[in-house]
């Protein structure tokens, strides 16, 4: 399993230099099984990052890689749960990071 570390400022792209960065992403654990993406230093979601999420989704699953989404805040996973995006994403909530 690889793992990947978002960082705070990711939402700050347009939507295609998030596509781009997600594409690159896949392209550099191409021979992973599983991603996980670590939501740590993630503080908020727009819709313009949900997409691009669910895009880069679509793109793994085309290369038979699964997404698992790691340490998303409980008021972040919620916005998953309103948009029903927690059905097409795993999400192991229970390794938020207390602080």
């Amino acid at each position: 399993m690889k793992e990947i570390f978002l960082q705070k400022e990711l939402h700050q792209f347009d939507p295609i230099a998030l596509r781009y960065i997600f594409l690159n992403l896949i392209e550099e654990h191409d021979d992973a099984k599983t991603i996980s993406v670590d939501f740590t230093a993630i503080e908020y979601v727009t819709g313009i990052f949900l997409g691009a999420l669910v895009f880069f989704l679509k793109k793994a699953k085309d290369r038979g890689i699964t997404i698992q989404l790691v340490n998303v805040r409980p008021d972040i996973e919620r916005i998953f749960r309103l948009t029903a995006l927690d059905r097409i994403f795993t999400i192991n909530s229970s390794t938020w990071l207390k602080k």
